[in-house]
C-alpha cells in the first residue's frame, strides 16, 4: 500500500499535537492525558470502566519509575484488547493516543523501565489537563 492508502484505512482520531521542550517528559505527559482521558469515560461498559483505568495506571507506573516486570506487555495486551469493544469510540481514541506516544517516546518508555522516573518528570508538566467530569 502506498501512504494514501494506508490513511484512508485507519482512523486518523483528533490530530491534536503537542511539542515538548527538551525538559518536559513525553512519557508523563502521556500518562497524565491517559489517566484524564480514563477519568473522563462513561463508566458504561468494561473498556471504559475496567481497560482505560488499568491502562493508565499502567502507564503511571512506568512514568513514575515503579512499574513491574511485564508491563509493557500488558499494556500492549491490554491495548488489543480494548480496541473496538466499547460502546463508543472513547476506549479507541485513548488506545490510539497511547500507541503513538509509545512508538514517538519508545526509547524514553525504554529509559523509564530500566533507569525509573527521569529528571525532566518532576513536577514539569506542559499539556492543560482540565479536571474530569
Amino acid at each position: 500500500l502506498n501512504s494514501s492508502e494506508k490513511l484512508s484505512c485507519q482512523p486518523l482520531g483528533a490530530g491534536v499535537v503537542a511539542l515538548l521542550p527538551d525538559h518536559h517528559c513525553g512519557v508523563g505527559e502521556t500518562a497524565r492525558i491517559l489517566r484524564y482521558l480514563a477519568d473522563s469515560s462513561a463508566r458504561q461498559c468494561g473498556p471504559c470502566l475496567f481497560g482505560l483505568d488499568d491502562l493508565a495506571a499502567l502507564m503511571e507506573r512506568v512514568a513514575d519509575g515503579s512499574n513491574r516486570r511485564g508491563d509493557l506487555r500488558r499494556i500492549e495486551r491490554f491495548s488489543a484488547q480494548i480496541v473496538g469493544r466499547g460502546g463508543c469510540h472513547h476506549p479507541d481514541g485513548a488506545v490510539r493516543m497511547l500507541a503513538s506516544a509509545l512508538e514517538v517516546f519508545s526509547r524514553d518508555v525504554h529509559a523509564h523501565t530500566k533507569q525509573g522516573r527521569c529528571r525532566h518528570s518532576l513536577g514539569h508538566t506542559l499539556v492543560p489537563i482540565p479536571e474530569a467530569v
